[in-house]
């Protein structure tokens, strides 16, 4: 039996989660991610979560509503649940949204208003009155319109079974599409902030390591993905890692059932080096680690995003 002794601070930079790998060289592995000499993503990237409607019947018409109703194409965008997309790829980006905040002339769009008519006290009830800050027709935290329009931007699945074996889903909105609350965006601070390196780094075994050993949540809350530590690359590395990763997204693009392990594998293997792995630390990921996407986490997902509306604020802070 192994014995790892650690310091009283050692569990304050996984969010205070008390846990261990099933061997000790696991531990190191933590400790190479973490190291002091890494860039944090919050550095280098804003990250927030998605749109909280306050009432999703309201502002998730169907498509027979958006044709019946004459709901005004101006107010409707595309917009993603957890479900709607998976490693590497959006599955569908059919679902929309009406988008109304404080700055919405309602009075321009009357089909729209007539509609959302329909759910006024739905949506009155779903705000304490220390929220009752916008009209009543508005999205209850509708986030920043311009920062949901940026593209390209890193979405991630912020409700995740702790029991499957992939925990970060990420991949790249290159479209404009917003998000649920169910949804986390990572957005590059400025220039120099590369996306496509950094969705990398994310769907590697390295990191999905230490969240499926370090931060076992249901939920991949966002202060988790704001302290992870990215290391420094040469342009090089960096060009080759974006190269590999914009690969896999055209090929899933063109069929999401396709195969892209061995791609797969040349990102761990980059990502292996840029934390300065040893040989047995590498084997130690190969044999525990896991590449697949998860396909049945479809149907875990869905149940936690019901739930997600009544627990959305809880991480608020860590959102703004």
């Amino acid at each position: 039996m192994q014995t790892v002794e650690v310091p009283s601070n050692h569990f304050f930079k996984y969010g205070n989660v008390i846990s261990f790998t099933s061997e000790a060289i696991g531990e190191s592995v933590v400790a190479k991610l973490f190291s002091k000499t890494n860039w944090l993503i919050k550095e280098r990237f804003t990250v927030f979560q998605g749109i909280v409607t306050g009432y999703n019947p309201a502002f998730l018409p169907s498509a027979n509503q958006i044709r019946d109703q004459h709901l005004e194409d101006t107010l409707l965008y595309p917009v993603l649940m957890g479900r709607d997309f998976e490693k590497w790829a959006i599955r569908s980006s059919e679902r929309r949204i009406i988008y109304v905040d404080r700055n919405t002339q309602i009075e321009k769009f009357p089909n729209t208003l007539n509609f959302l008519s329909n759910y006024r006290k739905n949506l009155e009830d779903s705000r304490s009155a220390a929220e009752r800050t916008s009209d009543w027709y508005c999205l209850h935290r509708p986030r920043v319109k311009q920062e949901l329009d940026r593209v390209p931007k890193i979405i991630v699945q912020r409700t995740r079974n702790p029991r499957l074996a992939t925990r970060i889903v990420a991949t790249m909105d290159e479209y404009g599409i917003y998000g649920m609350e169910s949804v986390l965006f990572l957005l590059p601070r400025d220039s120099g902030s590369n996306p496509y390196f950094l969705l990398g780094i994310l769907n590697s075994k390295v990191l999905n390591h230490a969240f499926s050993t370090k931060f076992l949540n249901v939920g991949i809350k966002a202060e988790y993905l704001k302290d992870i530590p990215v290391p420094n690359a040469s342009g090089e590395t960096e060009a080759c890692l974006e190269r590999l990763v914009r690969s896999i997204l055209a090929i899933k693009r063109t069929d999401l059932s396709a195969d892209v392990s061995a791609l797969e594998g040349e990102i761990d293997a980059l990502v292996y080096k840029l934390y300065g792995l040893t040989a047995e630390e590498i084997d130690f990921l190969e044999r525990t680690g896991s590449s697949e996407p998860n396909i049945e986490a479809e149907a875990d997902t869905e149940v936690e995003e019901d739930a997600a509306v009544s627990d959305s604020g809880a991480d608020e802070d860590a959102f703004n």
